[in-house]
């Protein structure tokens, strides 16, 4: 075994002893949300928290909730597949319009 894959088990045994697994995920998670769902679903939904495998998602308005709701087994999938684990279970849609700027 190489030196770095011994310190890649030395780090993840040590991560798993502080308990902070589960916030590392969502860290993962958060970071790789527009590369998994491509620009322009980036473009208009925001990542904006991820606890107990849930992602939730922000989107404009519920034209644009409808549509990636029939996408969301597939955004799940490319997400999983970015992170290289199965670590988000489901996608929570949340329609926020945007206040206009005054």
């Amino acid at each position: 075994m190489s030196k770095p894959e011994l310190l890649k088990f030395a780090l993840e045994r040590r991560i798993k002893s502080l308990g902070i697994t589960r916030k590392l995920d969502g860290g993962k998670v958060m970071a790789c949300w527009a590369e998994a769902v491509g620009p322009q679903v980036a473009s208009r939904a925001q990542a904006e928290s991820f606890a107990n495998g849930v992602l939730t998602v922000t989107v404009p308005d519920s034209a644009w909730r409808h549509q990636l709701s029939l996408s969301r087994s597939e955004m799940i999938s490319r997400l999983n597949q970015t992170l290289g684990s199965c670590v988000v279970k489901d996608l929570f849609l949340v329609a926020v319009p945007r206040r206009n700027d005054r």
